[in-house]
């Protein structure tokens, strides 16, 4: 190869294949390339970088109820998170805070502090600085239009710039856990 240039010659057999099997031949490809690199050192790595560059996810995982008031949306969140394991130790009602500081009228909104023992301890053993993203936060609140939306940290994309395969272990569980109180309202 001249100058040290690499040059890409696609085999003649995947020339008139759907665009499938390009595209898994070029993700091989930079599997090879990240390994001769050295920034690989594992194929999860190589998931997470190209996921973090071809892909967003939102940083929220969200659930609009109809038919149901805020107080009732509220208790049958804090009940489907103690289901799940979660305790919520910490309550802030934005509504009445905005009120008090700076004179706002605000809508009915709620942040939940919800904390999973078991899993926030997982998380703490394999990481200490993890504590700045704990508890998982939820939002309850009321719409503009009047529904009633919950709302929470999607801990998969949260755990992103700190990931490690233990991390990345525990941020699915929570995700679970915290999908399931969605999928029960």
């Amino acid at each position: 190869m001249a100058n040290g240039a690499m040059h890409l010659a696609l085999p003649r057999f995947l020339l008139n294949k759907p665009i499938f099997y390009i595209s898994t031949f070029f993700n091989i490809f930079e599997i090879v390339l990240f390994f001769i690199d050295g920034k690989l050192n594992s194929f999860s790595n190589y998931l997470l970088v190209t996921t973090k560059r071809r892909c967003t996810m939102e940083f929220y995982l969200a659930k609009t109820l109809t038919d149901t008031s805020f107080e009732v949306a509220l208790d049958k969140v804090t009940s489907a998170l103690k289901d799940q394991g979660f305790g919520v130790i910490t309550e802030i009602d934005v509504k009445d805070t905005l009120k008090k500081k700076i004179d706002v009228d605000f809508r009915k909104y709620k942040i939940l502090g919800a904390c999973n023992p078991a899993l926030a301890h997982q998380a703490l053993e394999s990481n200490d600085k993890i504590g700045i993203m704990l508890p998982c936060n939820v939002v309850v609140q009321e719409t503009p239009e009047g529904k009633i939306e919950v709302s929470t940290v999607n801990p998969m994309e949260a755990m992103k710039p700190v990931a490690t395969p233990e991390l990345e272990q525990f941020a699915g569980k929570v995700t679970q856990h915290l999908q399931s109180v969605l999928d029960v309202l």
